[in-house]
This record gives structure tokens, C-alpha cells and sequence, in this order.
């Protein structure tokens, strides 16, 4: 058997490791980091494995958002058209029907076919599913009755104002997302309304839940680690 030999030894070239993830994360994409790291005297390395650091975090918040909110609009569902709600025709005919782009009636369709279980309907419909289930076309079916029942501890105000509102939110976050999963920058944004955001629709749902959520989530630490506080305009 040959003898293992060591690779040979090479000093740490800071340098050198910032052009090859230039190189490798694209020019184009690596300008974006450049150009704010210029604007804040730093680092664009450190900013780019910043941005990274906070991806991850917000993925808990963002975690316990959509599963929250896919639960309490199918236990709304449930109440409103029995426990058999994505095969009943009334709600299908509710959904709106678009011919290009998006649609939640040809999503819910296609998880009808996957599996008859509601269960396994619920696990597979998209975000985008459940937040098309807050717009205003649902007040009068779904939410007039249903929003204080699954979201106890929302604000007292009319429920076309709450659904409103957790439309609102669930768009921020939806958007946040959507970045985060096409791994785009995220540093220009307010992650701090975006956290505020979350924080809204979880308390609305369980206080207890989100006691639990700020005693372990991460993102809110490293927003004060940022390599551009204070050193740029403020986030768009």
C-alpha cells in the first residue's frame, strides 16, 4: 500500500479566497456585495457570509409562519365546508381562475389527485396557495366567521381590517422567502419590519408559540453583527 502524503502547505491568502467566491458566485452577482461593501468601508467577503448567516436564521420564523397559517386556514376551511373542505365544490368554485401565470384551483387540484387525504393536501399546497386564501374575495366566506376563531389572539378589530392586515404580512414575508430560496441578498431589506411581520401572525395565532420562537431564534442577534449598520442609507 502507497504511503498517504500531504498535500503541501499554503499559507492563508485572504485575497486570494475573496476573488475565487467572486469568481464563482458570478460578477454579476458579486457586484451587488461590492458596490454596498464600497458604500460601508467593509469587507464584501464578510458581507456576503453575513447575508448568508441571516438566510439561515430567518428560515425559523419564516418556518413556523407558513405552517401556522396553512393549519389555521384549513381549520377555518374545515369549519366553513366540513372536514372534507378541498373536495367540496363550493370552495373550488371560490378560487380564482387564472388562464396565465398562477392558480390556486389547478394547484388544489393537482394535490386532490396526489392524495384524497386532507392531511397530505394540507402538507402540499404551496405558500402561494395560502396566501391567496387572504384576499378580499374570501372576507365574506371565510373570514367574517373564521379569522377570530383561528386566530384568537389577533387584534380586535373587523375581520375585513385583520384579514387585510395578515395579507399584508404574509406578502412581506412570501417576498422574503421567495429571496432567500433563490439565495438573492437580502441585506437592503428591513429585516426588522420583516421580523415584526412574522411576529404578528404568530401572536395572532399563539402568544405562548411565539415566547418560544424569540427565546431561540438567531436572526434577531445577528442583525446587530451587521457589517453595514449605520454605514449606509437606511434598508429598502
Amino acid at each position: 500500500m502507497g504511503r498517504l502524503i500531504a498535500p503541501p502547505f499554503v499559507p492563508f491568502q485572504p485575497m486570494r479566497r475573496q476573488i475565487d467566491l467572486e469568481r464563482l458566485v458570478s460578477k454579476a452577482r458579486w457586484s451587488t456585495y461590492l458596490h454596498a461593501a464600497a458604500m460601508a468601508d467593509t469587507c464584501p467577503t464578510l458581507l456576503y457570509l453575513w447575508n448568508m448567516r441571516l438566510c439561515g436564521a430567518l428560515l425559523m420564523p419564516l418556518h413556523l409562519v407558513e405552517i401556522l397559517v396553512r393549519n389555521a386556514a384549513a381549520e377555518a376551511l374545515g369549519a366553513q365546508h366540513g372536514p372534507t373542505w378541498p373536495h367540496s365544490d363550493a370552495f373550488r368554485r371560490r378560487l380564482p381562475q387564472v388562464h396565465s401565470g398562477y392558480c390556486a384551483g389547478t394547484e388544489l387540484e393537482k394535490a386532490v389527485r396526489r392524495s384524497a387525504r386532507v392531511d397530505d393536501v394540507v402538507a402540499g399546497l404551496s405558500f402561494a396557495f395560502w396566501h391567496q386564501l387572504f384576499t378580499r374575495r374570501f372576507d365574506q366566506s371565510l373570514w367574517m366567521t373564521g379569522f377570530s376563531r383561528v386566530f384568537p389572539h389577533a387584534l380586535p378589530l373587523p375581520s375585513h381590517a385583520l384579514r387585510a392586515a395578515a395579507y399584508a404580512d404574509l406578502s412581506r414575508l412570501r417576498q422574503l422567502r421567495n429571496r432567500i430560496a433563490h439565495h438573492e441578498p437580502i441585506f437592503h431589506r428591513d429585516i426588522r419590519a420583516d421580523l415584526a411581520a412574522a411576529t404578528r401572525i404568530i401572536h395572532s395565532r399563539s402568544p405562548s408559540t411565539l415566547d418560544w420562537l424569540l427565546h431561540h431564534e438567531g436572526a434577531t442577534s445577528l442583525l446587530a453583527t451587521s457589517p453595514l449598520e449605520g454605514k449606509i442609507a437606511p434598508p429598502l
